[in-house]
Formats: structure tokens, sequence, C-alpha cells
């Protein structure tokens, strides 16, 4: 007797580029990754926005919620045989190879191409089902996964009416597969589309979407502080993404609060010295410049400073040269911040970051017209 789920998706599973970057393993979704970039204020000048989440695979595009598709032994073993006789892997191969093409292509942001793979998906996973090739959980399944890519790829072109039709899509599917309603996919999507929101200046649906992730993952660490490093992650995520929209809405003394607990879920999922507490770390330290608390900001950017150096992935130790040249030139040590700059140019040149350099050079300007406006002793 064939136990079907037990290898469903796996090539789409590999197809996922499935890293160890971020705070967990499963949350990779590019959709939230740039709708953090929108949502950072260009009206704060010191906010550096180099300082970008975790998920830095090479596309801007969500490879969605593989946690769907990997199913708890239980599950199998209550699985009609009559179904799972129904999805043999010859049955699975036409469906898995439309979606591993849309796939690569969707990294490679081919839209138009993916968008036909997707399609051809659906379509043949359709009509297996139709002709009873496939059992109808196995199809809802497949449909969700692909809704999944199709709503990322979506909101990442900015077609914003359609991505959210189709998370909403995809959240009926995760629960008519059985998924409950607390499960970290189904937190992950109400993340997304809380994101989405926010990217279409719907704030209260977003806050609300928000605060329910937050809560939600609180309740299940706090309930079981061994928790896996997916619930620990989605939460680290939840609270980086709303602290970012609590400081471009001028909340500041809440964003700060929230992203010093994320400083928290960060050191516990992933370590203090670690890529990702750079970015949180930049993230209080912007909250703090803002609300002109240099002294403080001062201690946070030099935390991160000792941090970029024992960890291999510092490309963006240039934000926290710029930010810490900006509390210089604020604080007017005029040589300080020249030289801390100067050093966040010739960085972000080598990370070929231009927004970072345009700020490195803004600083630096700052600082000569200061001295231009200087009394002359």
């Amino acid at each position: 007797m064939a136990a079907p789920m037990k290898n469903v998706f796996r090539v789409f599973r590999a197809c996922s580029v499935y890293k160890n970057i971020g705070f967990g393993y499963t949350y990779r979704t590019r959709a939230i990754a740039g709708y953090i970039r929108l949502i950072s204020s260009r009206k704060h000048s010191f906010y550096s926005k180099s300082f970008h989440p975790s998920w830095k695979h090479g596309s801007y595009i969500g490879v969605g919620i593989w946690s769907f598709f990997t199913m708890k032994k239980e599950e199998v073993d209550e699985t009609d045989e009559t179904d799972e006789d129904k999805d043999s892997g010859d049955d699975q191969k036409d469906i898995e190879h439309y979606v591993r093409l849309a796939k690569m292509a969707q990294l490679k942001q081919e839209f138009d191409e993916a968008d036909k793979y997707y399609h051809r998906a659906l379509k043949v996973a359709n009509k297996k089902f139709n002709n009873e090739k496939i059992s109808k959980k196995f199809s809802i399944q497949a449909r969700t996964y692909i809704f999944d890519g199709m709503a990322d790829m979506a909101l990442s072109r900015g077609q914003f009416d359609k991505a959210e039709l189709l998370y909403k899509d995809t959240l009926k599917g995760y629960l008519e597969t059985g998924g409950g309603q607390k499960d970290n996919a189904m937190m992950e999507l109400t993340l997304k589309l809380s994101s989405l929101y926010a990217m279409t200046k719907k704030d209260h649906e977003a806050r609300l979407g928000f605060t329910t992730v937050i809560d939600c993952q609180e309740e299940k660490v706090k309930a079981n502080p061994d928790s896996d490093i997916d619930t620990y992650g989605l939460l680290g995520i939840a609270l980086q993404t709303y602290g970012r929209f609590l400081l471009h809405h001028d909340e500041l003394e809440k964003a700060e609060t929230v992203l010093c607990r994320c400083e928290e879920i960060c050191t516990h999922a992933v370590g203090e010295n670690s890529a990702q507490m750079l970015k949180v770390l930049n993230d209080i330290a912007a909250a703090q410049i803002i609300q002109a608390n240099y002294a403080k900001a001062e201690v946070t950017l030099q935390k991160a400073l000792v941090i970029s150096q024992k960890t291999e992935s510092c490309d963006a130790v240039y934000a926290i040269y710029s930010n810490l040249g900006a509390i210089s030139l604020k604080l007017a040590q005029l040589d300080i911040a020249e030289s801390r700059c100067t050093t966040a140019l010739k960085l972000a040149r080598d990370a070929k970051d231009e927004f970072a350099q345009k700020q490195a050079k803004h600083c630096l300007l700052k600082v000569k017209e200061a001295r231009k406006s200087s009394p002359i002793k």
C-alpha cells in the first residue's frame, strides 16, 4: 500500500531554495521582505534601508509554504486506502514537473513564464482529479501550494488585488486539508496578507494581522519554551516587520519595545552573533536615533559593529557605519562623522549598494556643510 503523503512534493521542496537563513528555516517570504523595504520611511534620514531582512537568496519572490505538504504520520495513517492508491508517483509527475519549472522561472523573475507553468500545473491537477487519478486531498494540497506561489509572484509584481485573492484561496485550501487556525503555516499566510495590507495602506487590517500573528506565536513559545525554530522564527519575523511598520507610522517608543523583543527572540533562535541580529540592532538604533536618544543608539550600533566582526555574513555593515556617522554629525563630532561615513561609502561601493552609497555621500555632504557654517576659530 502506498504512503502518498510521505513523499508528496518532495521535488517542490527541493525547488524552494531551502537554506538556513534568517530567523528560521521555513519562513523565506520575499513578499514580506519586499514590504519591509517599502515601509522603510524616507522621511527619517538616519534610518538605513540597506538593512533588509535576511531572505537574500536571489529573488524577490516567496518560495511558498512547503509545510502545507509535510504531513504527520498520523495524518497519513488516517488517509483512506482508496485515496492512497490514487496518488501514485506517475500521476504526480506532471504536476511536479510544471511546478518545478514554474518555481525555477519565478526565481529568475521570469514571471510570465512562471505564470504559464503554474496554470498548466493547475490544469493537470484538475484533470487528474476529475479522472480520479489523484485524491481530493492531494488535489487541494497541490492547488494550495500553487496558489501560494502565484500569490507571492503577484505581490512582487504589484498586482495587489490578485495577490490578495490568491492568498485568501491559499488560506481556504489549507483549512480544507485539515490545517489548524493557529498553525505556523496559517500564521505565515496571515503575515503575508498583513504585509500586503500595509503596502496598500490598509493600516487597520495590517495592524490587526501583525498583532494576531505575534500574539499567537507568543502563546506558543510561552506554553512551550522548547518550541521549534520555525515557531520562534515566525515570531521574530513578525516582530521585526511590525516594528518597522510602527517606525513608519512614527510610533517610536512602541516600535523600540517591539524590536527589543525581536532581539530577544533572535538571540534565542539563531544566537547573538548572527547576521540577522545586525539587522534587528540596526532597526532598534533607528528608533533610538529618531527619538534623539543618541547615546543609546551609539551603544546599540557599537554592539552591532562588534557582532559584525564575528560573523561571516556582514554585507550590510555599511548601514551601521552610516548610522554611526549620522549620530556623530548630530553631536557635531565632524571628524568622527567624516571617518565613519567614508568607511560606509567604501563598504557600500564594495557591496554595489547604490542607495547606501547615496546615504553615505549625503552624510559626507552634511559634514562639509557643517564645517563651512562653523565659526572660524
